[in-house]
């Protein structure tokens, strides 16, 4: 056969540094430094087809997340990292890796999805995903030359040992805002916050409290807080943006708020869909939720 299925690559050097390969030529990605920095943990789990070479020809991997919806844990799996060296393609091979990704672990958690882009919304039905639909959270912000928020926001050095403990230290508690948190996943975090995200984080002692945000064309996003919550979500967000974007007009929260009195909800937009296994939990039919921004795999 001139392809082998192997369900993880983490521990063979060589077949790791072609599935980093393979994610750069595909993605533009580098798992190279989260790998070196030890973020690679047992919940990422690539499946990768090899080819009779040795190199990786394509991938699918498992992310387990965990998290809490109305009191009740929930286990989900989040497929990603789907490519296809472009020789291989058109051989079946992100096929039967779907395959054998759903019989492995379809029925052994509460729901599996997954996030497409425009390019293969009819692919993914093919297994059982229908789409469903996120919706995002808003809050106004003070004018610019209100009062600064109280809270005391400054950025956390991700490029120092005690900027990472911080941070690590205030995600063991979750966050106090969020109805569907992320759960005991340091290494998806990390993939984040020591990577593209690294300046983007920020630590209120007064609060207890971090936030990684974003600005882009005046919209702060609040990709999500960890901490201890001394404070209401409202007097978190506005503290947070007055630090990474005074100039701010409005705020979009990365995470489906536990108390959204003041908040506007609208579907998301953008380029990536998300598909849900049908016959799991879909959390979307009914509520107007969001997975956190930083699950996102």
């Amino acid at each position: 056969m001139d392809y082998t299925l192997v369900k993880q690559v983490r521990d063979n050097a060589p077949l790791r540094e072609s599935f980093f390969a393979l994610a750069r030529r595909v993605f533009g990605l580098s798992f190279e430094e989260w790998h070196r920095a030890g973020w690679w943990t047992d919940r990422y789990v690539p499946y990768t087809m090899v080819y009779r070479d040795g190199s990786a020809a394509a991938n699918v991997s498992v992310n387990r997340i965990d998290t809490v919806w109305r009191g009740e844990a929930l286990r989900l799996v989040q497929l990603g990292t789907v490519m296809t060296a472009p020789e291989h393609r058109g051989k079946g091979l992100a096929r039967s890796l779907m395959e054998a990704v759903l019989d492995d672990w379809g029925r052994t958690c509460d729901g599996v999805y997954l996030y497409a882009n425009d390019t293969v919304l009819e692919f993914y039905p093919k297994f059982g995903f229908v789409p469903a639909r996120e919706h995002v959270c808003t809050l106004p912000l003070p004018a610019r030359g209100a009062a600064p928020a109280e809270g005391g926001f400054a950025r956390l050095h991700m490029d120092t040992q005690a900027g990472r403990a911080l941070l690590l230290r205030c995600y063991e508690r979750s966050n106090p805002f969020s109805a569907l948190p992320m759960l005991d996943n340091p290494g998806l975090l990390m993939f984040y916050c020591s990577g593209f995200l690294k300046d983007c984080v920020y630590y209120s002692s007064a609060y207890d409290l971090a936030c990684v945000a974003t600005e882009e064309d005046g919209v702060f996003t609040c990709c999500d807080f960890f901490g201890t919550g001394r404070c209401t979500l409202e007097q978190a967000v506005c503290a947070a943006a007055s630090a990474a974007s005074p100039g701010a007009a409005r705020a979009e929260l990365g995470f489906t708020p536990a108390s959204a009195a003041a908040c506007a909800r609208a579907p998301v937009q953008g380029d990536d869909h998300l598909f849900v296994l049908a016959g799991g939990s879909n959390i979307f039919a009914e509520d107007r939720v969001m997975l956190p921004l930083l699950s996102h795999a």
